[in-house]
């Protein structure tokens, strides 16, 4: 509430400029690379960072599967990303720790000898490889409790019939998981590119949004013959319409943490769009029986809100205070938080 008596309107003078808005600011500097540099370094220095990034992964030259020019690179003062959106939504396929130097000194922190190592799956040995049962560095599924026409009618009791998430060019295959590897055909290809729906520069870096629909990628029947893969999400009704998937990044020039953005956009027309669970995934971090130190992430742990109890390895986890945790990975998946459960890990008893 303000006791200031509000302006009247005033009639501009009649010489008076109209109102110019000013140009958009540009997010990427164009040319054989497309990147932005938000560290205290100098854009040579960060060109020269991105192209040994690039080169680290291992991947021939002239390949589609490896970085192309139409992807876009961050450099900030603690990392490199790469933004995968040939092939790939927006997807973040590279990520390489930086020491937050000025200048040249800017430079990589996790490295094999002399070559920086991503500290995602994708291509971290040098090989130029992808992962057997990941598309790409990071995993997203929204698992579907209605059944298909050839699916087992109770298949959603207590759990899912098919999985949805994103149409990318990688195939999965990891023999282990057929659901997954029956989609594999019709896919898009490397050379598809996704445009974002929102990018910006933003206080301290980068904003960047894309979309894409939200489709069948694993065929949960038992039979994995890939019927009706790429189609949209299968409403209770029996009726299939486009539910769409948006993902994104807060990149930042002077800190060392990336905001992964998501949200589900279910157009007013169609029916309430639900699963029974969460958006289920995350970011592989390595496939390494002996992985550098820096990316044993889990060895310690602080729940940031409630105890929680390690059922894998026997022992209790307190909330605000790092457990140690170096103990050998169980066969599987460990779950220990869901929704509304904020985890911190590191590879030392302290934030870092």
């Amino acid at each position: 509430v303000s006791d200031v008596e509000p302006q009247q309107d005033v009639d501009p003078e009649p010489d008076a400029e109209p109102d110019v808005q000013p140009e958009p600011i540009s997010v990427w500097s164009e040319g054989p690379v497309s990147y932005a540099n938000h560290s205290a370094s100098s854009d040579s220095r960060a060109l020269e960072l991105i192209g040994q990034a690039a080169d680290s992964l291992g991947f021939p030259v002239g390949s589609l599967m490896g970085p192309q020019p139409e992807d876009r690179w961050f450099v900030g003062s603690y990392y490199v990303a790469w933004i995968d959106r040939t092939g790939f939504v927006g997807k973040m396929n590279g990520l390489w720790r930086l020491n937050g130097a000025g200048g040249d000194a800017l430079d990589f922190v996790v490295l094999e000898g002399d070559r920086p190592v991503n500290f995602f799956i994708v291509g971290e040995d040098g090989q130029g490889s992808w992962p057997a049962g990941y598309p790409g560095s990071e995993h997203a599924e929204f698992p579907s409790s209605t059944p298909e026409a050839n699916d087992n009618p109770s298949c959603g009791d207590g759990d899912w019939c098919n999985q949805f998430s994103h149409e990318e060019a990688s195939d999965i295959t990891d023999i282990d998981i057929p659901w997954w590897s029956s989609c594999n055909a019709g896919t898009v290809g490397w050379s598809t590119l996704f445009e974002p729906i929102e990018e910006a520069v933003t206080d301290s870096g980068v904003r960047v949004i894309y979309e894409a629909p939200l489709v069948k990628e694993a065929d949960g029947d038992g039979v994995w013959d890939g019927d009706d893969c790429h189609a949209d999400w299968l409403f209770p009704d029996g009726v299939r319409r486009p539910v769409y998937l948006r993902v994104g990044y807060e990149l930042r020039g002077d800190e060392p943490f990336v905001d992964r953005l998501v949200q589900f956009r279910n157009p007013p027309d169609n029916p309430p769009f639900e699963g029974p669970m969460s958006l289920i995934g995350g970011f592989v971090i390595t496939p390494w029986p002996d992985p550098h130190p820096m990316k044993s992430l889990d060895r310690w742990i602080r729940p940031d809100q409630a105890d929680l109890y390690d059922a894998y390895h026997g022992f209790q986890l307190f909330k605000n205070a790092w457990n140690e945790h170096q103990v050998e990975p169980t066969e599987g998946d460990e779950v220990f938080g869901w929704v509304g459960q904020p985890i911190s890990l590191s590879h030392h008893p302290q934030e870092v």
